[in-house]
Formats: C-alpha cells, structure tokens, sequence
C-alpha cells in the first residue's frame, strides 16, 4: 500500500500524524487571521509575520523565518500546500521516518528556504509552505537512493515525477520563489541525510 495512502478514520490518521496534524492546524489558524485582519495583502501579510528581507536584516526579525512558512498568499496558494503538499506529501514521511525526525525535515527546511530568499531573494513579499514541501521530497530522494527498501517501486517513482512536475513549475509558473524551492529542497536533503544517518555503506540503488 502506498505510504501517501491515508486509511483509517481521523483518530488513527490523527495518532499517526500528530506533527502533520498540528502543522495543518497552524496553517489554518494564520489562514483564518490572515482574513480576519484585512486579507491577503503586504500590509497585513507583514504584520502577521511574513518574509521581508529588509526586516530581517536590518530590524533583526529573525522570527520571520519561520512565521513566513505558515502564511499564505490566497485561498488556492493555501488549499493546494494544505492539501497535497501537507496532508499527502508531508504525512507519508512522517509516517515513514516518524514524527521527531519529520518535525527536524520540516522545519529546518523551512527556516532554510527563508534564509536563501533573504541572501538571494531582493526585497520581495514571501510566505508559504513550499519551502518545507520541497524540503520533504528532497528527503525522499534521499530514501530513494540510500534506504531504496523504505519506499515501494510505484511511490519512488511518484516523487520523483512530483518533483520533476514541481520543479518545472517552479522556473514557469508566476509569483513562485525560485531560491525558496530550491532553498527548500536543499534543506531537506541535508537534514534527510542527518536524520536518517546515512553515511557511505548505506548506498545502493535499485534499478
């Protein structure tokens, strides 16, 4: 059975997920705010803690960082993280490497992908999950090449194909932050390579 498979009601996802399931519901709260406090614009994106290299920088709001990857820029940026890149993607790993290790992949990836949009990024708005997203299938490769036996066939071949579309999207699609995803990404390869003590004679690929 697929690992992005949820089976089961609520409370057994809910037991197998708890980190998922609070991410979702930090996620919905700032969603939830962020309308209640005059919508998806920069004043109130700002104010709810957003991503803006200046304020970092030279206001040492060293909190946006991480704020940032829990608010979003309108309802579909919201509706498509929550529910793919979260509710599926970010929930198979946490099952498959547990919740302590995913909880380290995904924010570390996060606060990542915002430091690489405030070296590279200009004075641009940033907020959004993605980083984190691409955080969890750059520790996937990492399973895919180093613990091929933790992930079936079709569900190796299900990231990859997901990274590939996403990535591709990533350099076409508007309004996307290029050095957030791959920041991301990044991120979530090296913490996926500590969290899973991989090291040289844990190698092999299946073909």
């Amino acid at each position: 059975m697929s690992i992005f498979f949820h089976y089961g009601n609520w409370r057994r996802i809910i037991r197998r997920c708890p980190v998922t399931t609070v991410i979702v519901l930090i996620n919905t709260v700032m969603f939830l705010l962020t309308i209640i406090k005059g919508g998806f614009n920069s004043i109130t994106l700002i104010k709810l803690g957003a991503l803006y290299p200046p304020l970092v920088t030279e206001a040492h709001e060293y909190y946006r960082l991480l704020t940032a990857t829990f608010l979003h820029g309108s309802v579909f940026h919201f509706l498509s993280n929550i529910l793919f890149g979260i509710i599926i993607i970010s929930a198979g790993l946490e099952k498959l490497i547990g919740s302590w290790r995913f909880l380290i992949v995904y924010i570390a990836s996060g606060i990542l992908s915002s430091i690489v949009v405030t070296l590279v990024g200009g004075n641009s708005i940033t907020v959004g999950a993605s980083g984190s997203i691409f955080g969890v299938m750059g520790t996937f490769l990492i399973i895919i090449v180093y613990k091929t036996h933790l992930l079936t066939y079709q569900d190796q071949d299900y990231v990859k194909k997901l990274l590939l579309i996403n990535l591709i999207f990533t350099f076409l699609g508007p309004n996307i932050s290029i050095p957030g995803h791959l920041g991301g990404l990044l991120g979530g390869l090296i913490t996926g390579a500590i969290v899973l003590n991989v090291r040289n004679r844990d190698f092999y690929y299946r073909y």
